[in-house]
């Protein structure tokens, strides 16, 4: 069984909950009712927990490895970084500027 570390398991719980939300109903009786999954969110959660762990993971480059070779990341009002080196590079100082985040 595939070991996770505290920063994936969190990460994990946030997205598994932002998707079971997004998916939930509340019926007249306060008991909330979930519909089943279908295959596209299984993989958008799946997809969500992977990326969350390699962010955590204060790896750069596996988070960059998420976005093609000329694939961009923004953050704020910056310019974006474009390109899987770039992205690597914006990552990395995000990383460092945040370290309390875990990441």
């Amino acid at each position: 069984m595939h070991e996770r570390n505290r920063g994936e398991i969190d990460s994990y719980r946030v997205v598994t909950q932002v998707l079971t939300d997004s998916r939930s109903t509340t019926h007249d009786s306060g008991v909330i009712r979930f519909s089943a999954m279908t295959p596209g969110v299984l993989e958008l959660r799946d997809f969500a927990a992977r990326y969350t762990a390699a962010w955590c993971s204060r790896n750069p480059a596996s988070a960059a490895a998420f976005f093609s070779e000329d694939g961009s990341l923004r953050v704020n009002d910056d310019s974006p970084a474009v390109g899987r080196t770039a992205v690597t590079q914006v990552a990395q100082s995000f990383m460092i500027a945040f370290p309390i985040f875990g990441w």
